[in-house]
């Protein structure tokens, strides 16, 4: 599925800075290119506006919380002493003080993974709400949760992956945490002729347009390179007039 975007605003931008600059196009256009990048993959889930650890750290916590919400895990004496209570029929399994481990519609199930997929949403989320079968929480060690969950949080930074191949194109970097993902995920493809330069940015990751809202963030990145180059420019042209006598 491609999403194309407005870039009327970002078009007169460019315009606009380049009379003010004299610089030529292929060098307006890259620069612009470059840092609309950064500001793409600065709103990139779990990216809110800056490209740090916090986002990483955020990343890392909802899908620690998505993994807690759907799984119960026990140690292997524990375990065990479940699997005997289920067999003689008792449903739950409790703490010496009374407090509740396992509910009576938690379940074992052969797989993490597999119990993992079959309650997350498109875009990847577990789901939550009536139409959940997260009230049922699988019962599994608690060292195969640790693992798995671990794998997991080591794919934070996918989505924002498919900017690094536009990113390194352009002669810039995203964050480790992203780039251990490689490029594999986006493409940039530069094209110069006499007439002008074209760059073409795209995010390829496989599930990017199941993103709620990350088509209104990308545009509000266009719109904010544009915005950017506009008051650049505007300073410009500003400090030219003083120069010249005007009164601005």
């Amino acid at each position: 599925m491609t999403i194309n975007f407005d870039t009327s605003k970002l078009r007169t931008a460019l315009r606009t800075y380049q009379l003010a600059t004299l610089k030529d196009s292929h060098t307006v256009v890259t620069d612009a290119a470059r840092n609309f990048v950064k500001r793409a993959a600065s709103v990139t889930p779990p990216a809110t506006g800056k490209l740090n650890s916090e986002a990483k750290k955020r990343g890392e916590s909802i899908i620690t919380g998505d993994i807690n919400h759907i799984f119960v895990g026990l140690s292997p004496a524990l375990l065990e002493k479940f699997e005997q209570l289920r067999a003689q029929g008792v449903p739950e399994l409790r703490t010496k003080s009374g407090r509740l481990i396992v509910r009576s519609t938690d379940i074992t199930v052969p797989s993490i993974k597999g119990w993992h997929y079959a309650n997350r949403r498109r875009a990847g989320r577990v789901r939550s709400g009536r139409r959940s079968t997260a009230a049922i929480k699988a019962v599994v060690l608690a060292q195969r949760k640790k693992d798995y969950e671990q794998r997991v949080v080591k794919k934070v930074g996918l989505l924002m992956a498919g900017w690094n191949a536009s990113a390194a194109k352009l002669g810039t970097k995203l964050p480790a945490w992203t780039l251990r993902h490689g490029t594999g995920g986006g493409r940039c493809a530069v094209t110069k002729t006499r007439a002008g330069i074209k760059i073409r940015l795209e995010n390829m990751v496989g599930f990017v347009t199941r993103v709620k809202g990350l088509e209104r963030r990308v545009q509000w990145a266009l719109n904010a390179q544009a915005g950017a180059l506009e008051r650049a420019a505007t300073a410009i042209m500003r400090k030219t007039a003083r120069r010249v006598g005007f009164r601005v």
